[in-house]
């Protein structure tokens, strides 16, 4: 239970890093893309 508990985290932290990294990718192409306008 200890074991799935902390890989459950660990698969939790790593969709919030990947749902980052794809917000800062879309803040930063809709700055470039108010930038250009």
């Amino acid at each position: 239970m200890c074991i799935r508990d902390r890989f459950q985290d660990s698969a939790m932290t790593l969709a919030n890093q990947r749902k980052k990294r794809c917000w800062t990718r879309h803040m930063s192409s809709v700055l470039l893309r108010q930038r250009k306008q």
